[in-house]
């Protein structure tokens, strides 16, 4: 659903979308198993009908690419954009959910009778069709999504149901239609009685505590786990693999308690006291199991499945014990044998699992946070063995008392619950932390890196100590434009690189467009001094949507478009290097706009800049690239392109001579055209005439490549920085200066000079023992900056020396320590 974008609201919205079209699908089924004679018939209409919906989402973002352009940036932020993106979901999610929710009713008439109760039989159709979604799961994670893409997936999904449904045929046409004049076949239509209100409530409760239990765990996992599209499908996996033994064991189990209503009560309870020792249990795993980076991409999810397991699993069980007990007390002394008004059960199950994860995300979490929020679960379970046991005549007081005891010991667990971490502590101190759909945001400060944000213990947003570099990421495109007066940055973060756009006097206006509400909170409350208060400024405007979205909404309207370094194994970052995206921003751009593509070229190996590249060729033919820093340890890498025409040097001096006469940048690197061209790499000229698979929405490639390889195989070696960057940046740009039309002699000497700045600080922060060759190098290259160093820089006194990026004494040595300001 990346028609309506990547934000946790668009998947909460498309996730609720697909529950209440479940809950709809089983309501309706009731009534329509009464009257269907051929129910294996009407079961291949079901799955049919799931498939061949589904295969018209397939084509649905090439039918409605002309919304966002037409709905404009102002309607996409008002009313009318989500409502649009309520609709699309409903029209793309809600009628094949609708039809799967028919499902399991419709076979249960078509097996359930004689024997075959509901009771039993039943249930075992439930667990089945549980343990199914992991077979579902993993085949598409691992296997499906790799070879077809999403698209493929898609119409692999919708063919099976196709299968299926030709099975269901056959089977109709063996079996014959039921005889509906039979004193059995009344029996089994369900003419009897109804459903009672605790079966209903009950089914409810499961619903509700499963779903909410399951967001805390994806949020209680994600705080030791790598953040990659493969760790929520690991949690997945164990989660259904969990909730599927439990409903399969029920008959079972219910024989040794004493009956599916006494089964029901004991795992009220003991989820309530499971919910509660979940945290805690979880942090002894992760002790001895840490699901990090180290070994091969299997025995990642193998130990991250195995975790999930022993510390999720315990409590998941009990829980997952609710609902098919309910089931099965149902069948038996609710009088419907063979579950013909099973449907109600499903549709309350499924509503309660929808207002659970809601209310998991709207209040549970950014009440209480993770563990506390655990606790809290546990309390709604204790309550609600409390009134189950209400519910039954004659009363025992046995049970009373241990449903209170249970709900009792929950609400005590809050306070030490409340004290273990959201986020490794060590070597930080926590300024600010917040918890919603996004994930854990938390503010820290550290001596090393300075402050700044950290998404879900993972995901590292900017930091004080880098926000000379962080500035030079929005400066440098902003200084290849003639007259940048509208600026879009996609990306917020800590503020400081679309802050750094309001020192250009000639920017009138600058939208940063951030996918977190808490991450602009972040950069509001604790950035200020350091972002120019962007989140106040009159000339800026902050935005809450995905940037994909607002460019696209957004034709020719800005001069200058920046996107911020994504980090490509991030769930969903991936399609903010599709070739979608990038078709987005250049119909976004005015004539002559440019647009800068950072790359943090220490999160990518170079399969992944390759794919990244070529993806963005195929719209922006002429290519040219930029480093923003001397620093090869966090070497950023612009693509920058433009709408039309091509890089124009006299247009950078003119900016630099404007920029340095009102005295609006003081960064001595960007203030002269010198240091421009120390930074220029050359027009992007892959080696070897590489060519590469191109990213897109319904691929996926990227996302899965990466966070493929961001669990597996010790990634940080294949990344790109230190040595690997230095020859990176002579392989793709360097080595054709000069001999590709290349008019300027000068300007190939500074972008040289520019890389023998980088070996200089390569060796500077360099802690092991240095190469003969590069023992031999240093004093030849450190002769050479200090003699060929440009004289414009080094004579700028009113530039302020202490955003220079490296060495600054050494290319201006007249200055002392004490003199740098």
């Amino acid at each position: 659903m990346d028609l309506v974008g990547g934000s946790a609201a668009s998947s909460t919205r498309v996730f609720g979308c697909f529950f209440l079209g479940l809950a709809l699908g089983a309501a309706v089924a009731p009534g329509l198993v009464r009257r269907v004679r051929r129910p294996w018939r009407a079961l291949a209409l079901a799955e049919a009908a799931v498939g061949l919906l589904a295969l018209a989402g397939i084509y649905l973002p090439e039918w409605t690419g002309w919304i966002w352009p037409t709905l404009g940036t102002g309607r996409l932020l008002g009313w009318e954009g989500p409502a649009i993106k309520l609709g699309l979901s409903v029209a793309v999610v809600l009628p094949s959910a609708f039809f799967m929710g028919l499902v399991l009713p419709l076979l249960a008439r078509a097996v359930l009778r004689d024997e075959i109760r509901f009771s039993r039989h039943g249930v075992w159709i439930y667990a089945v069709n549980t343990l199914g979604g992991v077979l579902g799961l993993t085949s598409v994670a691992l296997l499906s999504l790799h070879l077809f893409g999403a698209g493929g997936s898609m119409a692999l999904a919708a063919g099976i149901n196709v299968l299926v449904a030709i099975g269901c045929l056959v089977l109709d046409f063996l079996s014959g239609p039921i005889d509906s004049r039979s004193p059995l076949s009344r029996e089994e239509r369900g003419e009897r009685g109804g459903v009672s209100w605790a079966a209903l409530g009950a089914s409810f409760v499961s619903g509700a505590g499963v779903l909410a239990f399951e967001v805390l765990a994806f949020q209680l996992v994600g705080l030791v786990a790598p953040l990659s599209f493969y760790r929520p499908m690991g949690v997945l996996t164990a989660v259904i693999l969990v909730l599927g033994i439990a409903a399969w064991a029920v008959p079972r189990v219910a024989g040794w308690v004493g009956g599916s209503w006494k089964l029901v009560f004991l795992a009220l309870c003991a989820t309530s006291l499971g919910m509660v020792v979940t945290p805690l249990l979880f942090f002894r795993c992760a002790r001895w199991m840490d699901p990090g980076t180290e070994g091969t991409f299997y025995g990642f999810l193998a130990q991250l499945v195995v975790m999930a397991l022993v510390s999720l699993g315990p409590a998941l069980f009990v829980a997952g014990l609710v609902f098919p007990s309910v089931l099965a007390w149902h069948g038996e002394e609710g009088g419907d044998r063979y579950g013909r008004r099973w449907g109600w059960l499903l549709a309350s199950n499924g509503v309660g699992g929808l207002l659970g994860a809601e209310l998991a995300y709207q209040a549970v979490l950014p009440a209480m946070g993770v563990h506390r929020g655990m606790g809290g679960v546990g309390i709604f379970y204790g309550i609600a063995a409390l009134v189950w046991a209400l519910s039954r005549r004659p009363r025992s007081f046995g049970l009373l008392g241990c449903s209170v005891a249970a709900a009792g010991l929950a609400g005590l667990a809050l306070v030490p619950l409340g004290a273990l971490p959201h986020l490794n502590p060590q070597g930080v101190v926590i300024l600010d932390e917040r918890t919603g759909r996004e994930g854990t945001v938390a503010v820290v400060d550290s001596r090393e890196m300075g402050r700044r944000i950290i998404v879900s213990n993972h995901y590292v947003l900017g930091g004080t100590r880098l926000r000379y570099d962080a500035a030079r990421l929005a400066h440098l495109p902003l200084l290849l434009h003639a007259a940048p007066r509208r600026v879009a940055f996609i990306g917020l973060g800590t503020g400081i690189t679309p802050g750094a756009a309001l020192e250009h006097r000639r920017v009138q206006a600058v939208v940063a467009v951030e996918l977190s509400p808490l991450v602009v909170r972040a950069a509001d409350r604790y950035f200020g001094p350091f972002n120019h208060n962007i989140t106040r400024s009159p000339r800026a405007r902050v935005v809450v949507e995905d940037g994909r979205i607002f460019l696209a909404a957004s034709p020719r309207r800005f001069d200058v478009v920046v996107g911020d370094l994504f980090l490509p194994w991030s769930p969903g970052v991936g399609r903010l290097y599709s070739i979608e995206h990038f078709r987005g921003v250049r119909d976004a751009l005015q004539p002559g706009g440019v647009f800068c593509q950072w790359l943090p070229m220490y999160q990518l190996t170079m399969d992944q800049f390759d794919m990244i590249q070529a993806t963005f060729r195929q719209v922006f033919p002429s290519v040219y690239l930029f480093r923003n820093t001397f620093d090869c340890r966090y070497p950023a890498l612009g693509l920058i392109a433009f709408r039309n025409g091509d890089l124009d040097w006299s247009v950078v001096r003119a900016r630099c001579d404007e920029v340095r006469r009102n005295n609006d940048v003081l960064d001595p690197l960007v203030r002269h055209v010198e240091g421009v061209a120390m930074l220029y790499l050359g027009p992007l000229a892959p080696p070897g005439g590489t060519s590469a698979a191109v990213n897109t929405l319904s691929n996926m490639r990227l996302e899965l490549a990466a966070g493929r390889e961001r669990v597996s195989g010790k990634p940080g070696e294949k990344y790109i920085y230190g040595e690997a960057w230095l020859r990176f940046a002579y392989d793709w740009g360097l080595r054709h200066l000069g001999t590709d039309g290349q008019p300027d002699r000068r300007l190939t000497e500074l972008a040289w000079m520019g890389q023998r700045l980088s070996f200089w600080e390569a060796v500077r922060r360099y802690r092991g023992p240095l190469s003969p060759e590069d023992l031999a190098d240093i004093p030849v290259v450190r002769k050479e900056i200090v003699e060929g160093f440009p004289k414009p820089i080094r004579g700028d006194d009113r530039a302020d020396w202490r955003q220079w990026p490296g060495d600054a004494k050494l290319v201006r040595p007249r200055l002392g320590q004490d003199a740098l300001r």
